[in-house]
């Protein structure tokens, strides 16, 4: 048996259950279809009780969002008695079957602004890996092509001193660019740190210094959707989700960013 387990806090869902964009990144039509006619608090209650559900499922099968899975792979329906049910997709789906999960059950409780969601499955034997195709005939090596030789009484042109001269100035020209590209990348890179850090209730340094923010500094999915928030915010950007799965470390949140910026 697999089971999975996850806490969330009502108020802190709070800041991404109203944003403009996240909760279509989130959550599939069907589920923001069951919480359009809720009121403000019991929207936000439903939502965040479909993340935890997400979030357990994830820890059930083992693997993290942006690890081969996106939010909307477990969908959380409702069966005929209201009680919350979840259906694969995608990327989950194959995963469940890769691992011989079998129907996965769901537990879901709100309490004092609270929601626990856990989520339980039978295992079978894993499905077999797929067959592998049989490597390809090898590229014949191409001949070998004879040395060039230069003709007899042929010599390079001696450079002139003027052109010695352009050369070098264009040599420092580009060793100036380059140097105070490396400063503004370095800039950049501190104030990613020092927003992660606030966000993330550690330091600039660790920020920096870890391997991988889930590894090393315990953040979750949703910390890394409102850091996602705060970026695109602060550098008037847009990233695409499937960008979010490569912040993991500070270097790979930066360059997400260069990107969607055109640094």
């Amino acid at each position: 048996m697999r089971i999975g387990v996850d806490l969330m806090s009502v108020s802190r869902f709070s800041r991404v259950a109203h944003h403009h964009r996240y909760p279509r990144v989130l959550f599939t039509e069907n589920e923001l279809a069951g919480a359009r006619d809720l009121g403000r608090e019991r929207y936000e209650e439903w939502l965040a009780g479909r993340f935890c559900v997400k979030e357990a499922t994830c820890k059930l099968l083992g693997r993290g969002f942006g690890q081969g899975l996106n939010w909307r792979d477990i969908e959380v329906a409702s069966d005929r008695f209201g009680a919350p049910a979840v259906v694969l997709h995608r990327g989950a789906r194959q995963l469940a079957e890769e691992r011989g999960v079998g129907d996965i059950v769901i537990s879901l409780t709100h309490q004092a602004g609270l929601v626990v969601a856990v989520a339980a499955a039978d295992t079978r034997a894993p499905a077999p890996p797929a067959p592998r195709q049989a490597p390809g005939r090898a590229v014949a090596d191409a001949p070998a092509q004879p040395p060039r030789t230069t003709p007899t009484g042929h010599h390079p042109t001696t450079r002139t001193a003027r052109v010695e001269v352009r050369e070098k100035e264009e040599c420092v020209m580009e060793q100036t660019a380059t140097a105070t590209g490396t400063a503004t990348e370095e800039l950049r890179l501190d104030e990613i740190a020092a927003m992660a850090a606030d966000l993330f209730s550690v330091t600039a340094e660790e920020v920096a210094a870890a391997e991988s923010f889930v590894d090393d500094l315990g953040t979750d999915s949703l910390l890394a959707i409102e850091l996602l928030t705060h970026l695109e915010k602060r550098y008037d950007i847009r990233i695409a989700e499937s960008e979010s799965s490569r912040m993991t470390t500070l270097r790979d949140t930066y360059e997400v960013v260069a990107q969607a910026a055109g640094w």
